[in-house]
C-alpha cells in the first residue's frame, strides 16, 4: 500500500512538471500542428515514468516526451511543419537584413548539395510585381515581400533568402526567364542564367528532369521538368 502511495505521488509529481513544461516551452504553432502528439507523450510520460527513467531520462527529467525533437531530421511531419510555420512567423516579425543581392542553394537533383544561384533583389521585385508568388503559404509570401522590400541597396554583401521561404519555384521561374546568375563548379565561376542551355531528354512516363548547360559546356545542375502519368493518365508540369 506505501509503495503505491509513493507511485501515486510520484506520477502526480511527473504531471506536474510535464504540464510545466508544456505552459513553458510550447507555442500557438505546437498546439496548431503537434496536439496529438503532445498529449500522446504527455499520458505516455505520466503513466510510463519508470519505465522512462531507467531506458532514457532526458524523456522526464528534460521534458522532451511533449517536445518537438532539435534535430529536424528525426521530426514528424507535424514537427517539421510547426517548425517550419513558426521560421516563418519569426521570419515576418524579424526579418533579416537584405542587400541588393540575394542568395538560394537550388536542390541539385543529381547531387547532395545545392548549386549556389545569386540574384538582383531589384529583379525579384520586378518580375513577380503585381503576381501571386507561387509560394505553398501566404504568410511565406509576406515573409518574402517584407524581406525583398526592406532591402539596403548600397549593401555591397550577398545575402541568403530566408531559410523559412520555399523560394524553389520562383527561382526556377527566374532562370528560366534569364534572370540571375548560377554557379558552375566545372569553371569554378558564376555563369549568367540567359546563357545556360536547358536541355530536356526525350520525356518518359514519370518524373522527366531538366538539365541547365553553362556555355562551356558544363551542367550546372538538374531539376524537376514534368511528371508524366503512364497510359495517357495526365501530365504534371513542375
Amino acid at each position: 500500500m506505501t509503495i503505491f502511495v509513493v507511485y501515486l505521488l510520484a506520477t502526480g509529481i511527473v504531471a506536474a512538471w510535464l504540464g510545466q513544461v508544456m505552459w513553458r516551452h510550447l507555442d500557438g504553432f505546437d498546439w496548431q500542428y503537434r496536439s496529438d502528439d503532445v498529449w500522446t507523450g504527455f499520458w505516455l510520460g505520466v503513466l510510463l515514468w519508470p519505465l522512462w527513467l531507467i531506458v532514457r531520462p532526458s524523456l522526464i527529467l528534460r521534458g522532451t516526451t511533449v517536445l518537438a525533437d532539435d534535430n529536424l531530421e528525426n521530426f514528424d511531419i507535424n514537427g517539421v511543419l510547426a517548425n517550419r510555420r513558426r521560421q516563418v512567423h519569426q521570419a515576418i516579425k524579424n526579418p533579416p537584413s537584405c542587400g541588393a543581392r540575394v542568395s538560394y542553394g537550388f536542390p541539385d537533383f543529381e547531387h547532395d548539395s545545392p548549386v549556389q544561384t545569386v540574384f538582383e533583389a531589384a529583379d525579384i521585385e520586378a518580375h513577380f510585381k503585381g503576381r501571386e508568388l507561387p509560394l505553398f503559404w501566404g504568410d511565406e509570401q509576406e515573409a518574402l515581400v517584407v524581406f525583398i522590400k526592406g532591402r539596403d541597396d548600397s549593401s555591397p554583401e550577398t545575402t541568403p533568402i530566408p531559410e523559412a521561404v520555399d523560394f524553389e519555384d520562383m527561382a526556377a521561374e527566374l532562370i528560366d526567364a534569364g534572370i540571375g546568375e548560377v554557379y558552375c563548379a566545372e569553371c569554378g565561376a558564376y555563369c549568367d542564367a540567359h546563357s545556360l542551355e536547358k536541355v530536356v531528354p526525350p520525356l518518359t512516363p514519370g518524373w522527366n528532369f531538366a538539365d541547365y548547360v553553362c556555355p562551356a559546356g558544363h551542367k550546372t545542375f538538374r531539376r524537376k521538368h514534368i511528371h508524366i502519368l503512364p497510359a495517357g493518365r495526365g501530365v504534371s508540369v513542375r
